[in-house]
């Protein structure tokens, strides 16, 4: 027999049983379609079959639900079903008052800023590659240009089989060569054994990093929300309480011209005009408390799983970070030791002639190479200078890899590539006359020549 009284439907209604959605409408947690209730006080929908009903009840107590279906209506306060013909306020919906929604939304507020107030982890790892190729002629610069491409691709591009397949058929090259480098060849070797695990392990790590990062936007969006919210909710419910008081005093001194003489009357309509005005303003302020209720819900029901799940990966997320690290560390590493041997090999080749002269404060140098392509000049402030051209169909490699007597001026030194030689033009760091060109004490290398015919009282020696 259903119940005909519930002291619990005044304080929890904030809609009628006109608002009650079809019998397929799905559950908000689960999707599922049957036996689904409807929540008079949030209106959710949230089905039986998985408890999800009971579940609400017991985190927000709300205790009065309307089957979609059945239009039957239960009250978990009171564990019966009520009577809907008699309990009219079930038919028109409840204001509820002004001290409740108040306290409703304070709860929320503490709720809310309770979770915000716990740290969570924040993770943002973009590892940086650099790059540098040089170019080969035969079966075994074809495997090093290969290589080098890959390795300017980096890790995350051995996932492609085809590049792992490309990996293994240049490194078996390199790994045959003779002048392969025993150190290389260990770390390579070492690299192409484990090779699926490595980028497995690197893939996975760099995926758990990317769903740490959006959840990280996710929560940071929901707490902006929620402020936003919160400073909105202090101004109007100041304006709320305000409001009250007006139409509570109205409507105290209506009933008192109510019992005076008809000549108040005119008093009397003019205070009932203040009072429809106060009354529309207050529906509009309810409006506005509504709205900011709905999105305190849903921002404080999104903060809630977003949190647990940050919670939860924080050891994971770490480790990811770890792992990547390391394994980025690793691949620098074997990295650096295979350009330092491309260098070293391309530099073995040939070397062009090379004429120099100076000022106090300039180095001319002169590179005689008719015809060069690919020109490439490194300069360092320590003193490094590297060049690099190719020449003839054949694409010959030039090399000239020099460390000058003292620091130099980077960014104040230029060339320009003629047709017969490249001009060079290097700024010292300080303004003095050096005593040769290179560091190197001794006798210069063959192929670097004093140019005499820019000199001019400087002290060179070759």
């Amino acid at each position: 027999m259903s119940q005909t009284q519930c002291d619990h439907h005044s304080a929890f209604l904030s809609c009628d049983l006109t608002g009650v959605p079809s019998p397929d409408t799905p559950c908000t947690r689960c999707q599922h379609r049957q036996t689904n209730w409807f929540c008079l006080s949030c209106k959710d929908v949230l089905c039986a079959v998985n408890k999800h009903v009971g579940e609400h009840y017991v985190k927000t107590k709300h205790c009065i639900f309307v089957n979609c279906s059945t239009q039957s209506i239960w009250c978990f306060s009171c564990r019966k079903f009520l009577d809907a013909q008699v309990i009219q306020q079930l038919w028109a919906k409840q204001s509820r008052s002004s001290s409740a929604k108040l306290e409703s939304i304070d709860a929320m507020v503490v709720d809310v800023t309770d979770l915000l107030s716990k740290p969570f982890p924040s993770i943002n790892v973009h590892p940086q590659l650099d790059a540098q190729s040089f170019v080969g002629q035969d079966e075994l610069a074809l495997a090093k240009e290969g290589l080098q491409k890959i390795f300017d691709c980096g890790l995350k591009a051995l996932a492609d089989p085809k590049v792992q397949e490309a990996f293994l058929l240049y490194s078996a090259t390199l790994l045959s060569a003779e002048s392969c480098p025993s150190e290389l060849k260990v770390n390579l070797s070492s690299f192409r054994c484990n090779l699926s695990e490595e980028t497995s392990a690197f893939i996975k790590a760099q995926d758990e990093l990317k769903v740490a990062s959006e959840l990280s936007v996710s929560i940071t969006q929901k707490k902006f929300v929620v402020r936003q919210q919160t400073s909105k909710y202090d101004e109007v419910k100041k304006e709320m309480i305000a409001s009250d008081e007006k139409v509570a005093n109205y409507k105290s001194m209506i009933k008192e011209l109510e019992a005076q003489i008809k000549g108040l009357e005119a008093q009397i309509k003019g205070l009932e005009a203040c009072l429809a005005t106060e009354v529309s303003n207050r529906k509009k302020i309810d409006e506005v408390i509504d709205s900011i209720e709905t999105q305190f819900t849903t921002a404080r029901d999104g903060l809630v799983p977003d949190l647990a799940q940050v919670s939860s990966m924080e050891g994971t997320t770490q480790a990811a970070y770890q792992l990547v690290t390391r394994k980025q560390s690793h691949w620098d590493n074997l990295k650096i030791m295979f350009t330092r041997f491309a260098i070293a090999n391309a530099t073995m080749s040939r070397h062009p002639s090379v004429k120099w002269a100076q000022q106090p404060d300039t180095l001319y140098i002169t590179i005689e190479l008719p015809d060069a392509e690919d020109v490439k000049l490194k300069l360092e402030p320590e003193g490094k200078f590297l060049f690099s051209a190719t020449t003839g169909a054949e694409k010959t490699p030039y090399v000239v890899d020099l460390d000058l007597y003292d620091k130099i001026d980077v960014n104040e030194s230029r060339y320009s590539v003629g047709s017969g030689n490249i001009f060079h033009l290097v700024k010292k760091a300080e303004n003095k006359w050096w005593s040769r060109l290179i560091k190197q004490e001794g006798k210069a290398p063959g192929f670097l020549k004093v140019d005499w015919d820019n000199c001019e009282n400087e002290q060179v020696h070759e």
